[in-house]
């Protein structure tokens, strides 16, 4: 029954999305697989299944009742590495190993979601050269979108796994000091979480973190114009949802960008303000007050 409902769900949004099955399995399964799929005649693997959803905007969470125990268990241990990078970024390398272990080699999905975390371990450990990263994010993407280039495809549809490498990758251009390309990277990321077939609460986080790292490659472009349209956006996304996780970095940059934008003294004061008082609330004192050394220092405001 759910194999057959499932099928339905895939085929149903795929059609009304007017996308052909080509597309949406692309480097997941093969055209002929993904038509027993949508007539109830196969079930995917859970990974399988959640990048075929996630390409079409369909919130998956509700559809992984019948995953097997290996794929329960590889799940839990990411969800156990998502938990480390949070707390213990350092007890992240071990957990790693248990999710490769429990990997399928020949699952593609399960392949890039697991090099997914190594990529984000890569980053926060900084033990490898940043264009060593960069290169290796691109052919990770390249697991289930082989043709893609350093330009990235506009059009191709990503899972959310897939377009988590991307913001990934942007970010790897910046530390390497390419930011144009960065932006390029980001900016089309952003469109393709724009479109409006996406369902908005899969995707808002994603959403709000390459919004903002447009704004910072901008801010440190020197581009304050373009990067106070981005800001006012960001700000706007805050007022609607009560809540935003970078709510911080949002404000230090609009600080810097009204700043640099020679704004009233009046409204400069008023941000520096509401941006310390949220810094300490959600970083604590010490960084607030390290703020106040930045503005000071390199703004000459306080």
């Amino acid at each position: 029954m759910w194999e057959v409902k499932i099928g339905e769900i895939i085929k149903k949004k795929r059609e009304k999305l007017g996308i052909r099955q080509a597309d949406l399995c692309g480097g997941i399964c093969t055209v002929s697989t993904l038509s027993k799929i949508e007539n109830g005649l196969m079930f995917p693997t859970s990974f399988k299944l959640r990048y075929l959803m996630e390409r079409l905007g369909i919130d998956t969470e509700q559809y992984f009742i019948l995953s097997s125990g290996r794929e329960i268990e590889l799940n839990n241990v990411l969800e156990e590495l998502n938990n480390s990078f949070k707390t213990e970024p350092k007890s992240a390398g071990e957990t790693l190993k248990k999710a490769y272990d429990l990997m399928n080699e020949d699952n593609a999905a399960e392949r890039q979601t697991v090099g997914a975390y190594s990529l984000r371990n890569d980053i926060l450990e900084q033990k490898k050269p940043f264009e060593t990263i960069a290169a290796e994010a691109l052919e990770l993407l390249r697991i289930t979108h082989p043709d893609l280039s350093s330009e990235v495809a506009e059009r191709s549809l990503y899972s959310k796994t897939e377009w988590n490498i991307l913001i990934d990758y942007g970010k790897t251009l910046v530390l390497i000091g390419d930011k144009e390309r960065a932006l390029e990277v980001l900016s089309k990321v952003r469109q393709y979480l724009a479109r409006k077939y996406m369902d908005y609460e899969l995707i808002r986080e994603g959403y709000e973190t390459v919004t903002l790292g447009i704004v910072e490659i901008l801010v440190s472009l020197g581009r304050f114009v373009e990067a106070d349209t981005y800001s006012d956006e960001l700000i706007e996304v805050f007022s609607k949802n009560k809540g935003m996780a970078n709510l911080a970095e949002v404000m230090i940059n609009r600080t810097i960008i009204a700043i640099n934008l020679k704004k009233s003294p009046d409204c400069v004061k008023r941000m520096i303000k509401q941006t310390r008082e949220v810094i300490k609330m959600d970083k604590g004192i010490e960084t607030a007050e390290r703020f106040d050394d930045y503005i000071r220092k390199e703004c000459g405001h306080l």
